[in-house]
């Protein structure tokens, strides 16, 4: 099952994204706090991780989203926030967030959407899954 982690501090749209989540065979690890998630161990790398813009922290997302891309540069970031302020999308996008999704009432059909693009990407490519394959067959 793949895990997906979410730092958000606003406790109802936590609980929207794990059920939302959880119901689409997703195990979630939720966190109000993004010292809480950087301070987390984790045994293998999540899938994705959902973060929220305004943290009741001593940071903003943003800022941690710098942090998070130093601890897990693969682990795609999905910047999810009621925040529609342009430059703060650019400086998302410059910092390797994966996507901006603006919280609204299609923001879980655009998260599905995505999180669906990261699976198919995570596959690799046709031409890769071929020579996997061939490496194996050589391995037997």
């Amino acid at each position: 099952m793949k895990r997906i982690c979410i730092i958000d501090d606003d406790f109802a749209h936590r609980r929207l994204l794990e059920y939302n989540l959880t119901s689409q065979n997703y195990e979630v690890l939720s966190f109000s706090k993004g010292a809480e998630f950087l301070n987390e161990t984790f045994p293998e790398m999540p899938f994705a991780i959902i973060l929220d813009h305004y943290l009741k922290d001593e940071k903003t997302g943003l800022e941690y989203l710098a942090d998070i891309k130093k601890k897990m540069p693969n682990v795609p970031v999905i910047f999810m926030t009621n925040e529609t302020d342009e430059n703060l999308i650019k400086q998302v996008v410059e910092i390797y967030a994966s996507q901006y999704i603006a919280k609204d009432p299609a923001s879980f059909v655009r998260l599905r959407t995505l999180l669906d693009e990261i699976q198919e990407k995570s596959k690799g490519s046709w031409l890769s899954r071929i020579f996997k394959k061939l490496s194996f067959l050589q391995l037997v």
